[in-house]
């Protein structure tokens, strides 16, 4: 369906079964089903129908209204997110020698393409702290209640 050179994809479809697709080489395809609200995609090695694929994929969707809500495992769900999303300390191991010996200086860099000055880590304590100072980079004031971006020259950060 495409040019092997090209690298383009063939925008094709499936008008009678309402199926858009973009396809590349070794037929690589995009079938997107408005009327079902799926989008499929999908890789092969091989010659394959189109047709018949569309059908397959047509036929899996059982009906044509979302389920109905499920409060318990909404909230079963949700809980189980805020778990996993929440940070939680955990045990730490003795701290490598490299640590102890780079813990507290102070690493000043020459003018560089991101504006870091300067890096200090502190890795010794029960707080683990990171420190940077950025060079100052001149910006237009967005705002008199909003800093400007060269207000913001300092960084710290504390971790355990």
């Amino acid at each position: 369906m495409e040019s092997r050179d090209s690298g383009i994809p063939t925008f094709s479809g499936l008008p009678d079964r309402h199926v858009y697709m973009p396809v590349r080489h070794h037929r690589q395809v995009i079938m997107v089903f408005p009327d079902l609200d799926v989008v499929a995609l999908t890789t092969a090695r091989a010659n394959y129908s189109f047709s018949e694929f569309a059908d397959f994929i047509s036929s899996s969707v059982k009906s044509d209204t979302s389920l109905p809500a499920n409060v318990a495992n909404a909230k079963l769900l949700a809980n189980k997110i805020l778990d996993v999303s929440t940070e939680k300390p955990t045990k730490v191991g003795p701290i490598p020698n490299t640590a102890a010996l780079i813990s507290g200086k102070v690493y000043r860099f020459p003018p560089n393409e991101i504006n870091v000055k300067s890096l200090s880590l502190i890795l010794t304590g029960p707080q683990r702290i990171t420190t940077s100072r950025l060079t100052p980079v001149p910006q237009p004031n967005p705002g008199p209640d909003l800093p400007t971006r060269s207000d913001w020259t300092d960084f710290t950060e504390r971790g355990s």
